[in-house]
């Protein structure tokens, strides 16, 4: 729901993926959490999970270069009107369908499911709470966040890569230092540099700031490098540290952050020449309607019509690959649908 004026069709391409790896991740994320590390399962779930980790760092990357363009006029409130507003609006309405959906599927009641919402039951709606929360800081971001500004954005970027990824990423290996910095980082209270704000700021930088080809080579490799630490690393640690995949995944931890800048830079044009073509153009403008509708197919797919069995014809791989052709186009189909109705379309942050 960004105004189209000179915008950039690569963007489109790059919010296609996000959405794509969205999908994956959620598809894929069961057969690393339920089953053992050694099992087909999870060594076919991890290269899913781990290759599809970009998803919500690539939509806050675009969204950032977007609200945040100094060339761009900016009204505090028309923004708030136009997305702040929405989005809380459109928060209380999801999560009541949700609420509705677990209800039927036999879960909590759906006002226990909305007040106590944890983000554990359908995770995918914590993303609304979280860039409602970026939102907030969009005017004041836009006061710094300028050209002549770049070294010292830059340097808030790595401030947070210092203070906040590589902490995260380092508790992985408490065990084997016999002491975790993430214990040590709190005591400077740098809560200003944490969260998502890293890949907001990030986002415009890549296409703000010109950037040398050689530096774009490497950043490229470097994400390549990441992906596959991201898949070898969990594989490896899972099987004495449970659930590992916590600080190899995690949004917020060094690896999926470096995964998701060479990602961006690989996919990313300024010159505006690509040929995305109709289908990114249509899939960028329904990824928010494929986001919030996915999971209640995925749910009912693979819980009820479709349940995966590891006795059954199909492989873990064959089967995600199934799973992701049907829920795929249903959800695409769903949200052209949707969005052709005058009122309901609007559900769509249409």
């Amino acid at each position: 729901m960004v105004e189209k004026k000179n915008w950039n069709r690569s963007l489109d391409l790059i919010k296609t993926v996000a959405i794509i790896t969205v999908l994956m991740t959620h598809i894929s994320a069961s057969f690393v959490i339920k089953y053992p590390s050694s099992s087909p399962e999870f060594i076919w779930g991890n290269i899913v999970d781990s290759l599809s980790r970009i998803g919500v760092p690539l939509f806050l990357m675009v969204s950032g270069s977007l609200f945040l363009d100094e060339d761009k006029s900016f009204n505090v409130k028309a923004f708030f009107r136009k997305h702040f507003l929405v989005m809380a609006v459109l928060l209380v309405f999801w999560s009541l369908i949700y609420g509705f959906f677990y209800h039927a599927l036999g879960g909590v009641g759906v006002w226990d499911y909305i007040l106590n919402f944890s983000g554990t039951l359908y995770p995918h709606i914590w993303y609304m709470y979280m860039i409602i929360g970026l939102y907030l800081i969009v005017p004041i971001l836009r006061l710094f966040v300028k050209r002549e500004n770049k070294r010292y954005i830059l340097y808030f970027i790595l401030l947070s890569v210092v203070f906040n990824y590589i902490p995260s990423f380092l508790s992985l290996f408490k065990n084997i230092m016999g002491f975790s910095i993430s214990t040590y980082t709190p005591r400077l209270f740098l809560n200003f540099v944490s969260g998502y704000t890293t890949y907001f700021l990030l986002g415009w930088y890549l296409t703000n700031v010109e950037i040398k080809e050689k530096t774009k080579k490497a950043l490229v490799a470097a994400g390549a490098l990441s992906l596959i630490s991201m898949i070898a690393l969990t594989q490896v640690f899972e099987s004495s540290i449970p659930e590992s995949y916590n600080y190899t995944y995690d949004n917020l931890s060094l690896l999926p952050l470096i995964y998701s800048t060479g990602a961006f830079v690989l996919l990313y044009r300024k010159e505006n020449s690509g040929k995305e073509g109709r289908f990114c153009r249509t899939v960028s403008k329904f990824t928010f309607g494929i986001y919030m509708l996915h999971v209640m197919i995925l749910e009912v797919f693979m819980a009820y019509l479709l349940p995966y069995s590891s006795s059954s014809f199909f492989t873990p791989i064959l089967y995600m690959a199934l799973v992701f052709v049907v829920l795929a186009p249903l959800s695409l189909l769903s949200s052209l649908l949707i969005g052709k109705v005058p009122y309901l379309k609007k559900l769509l942050y249409l």
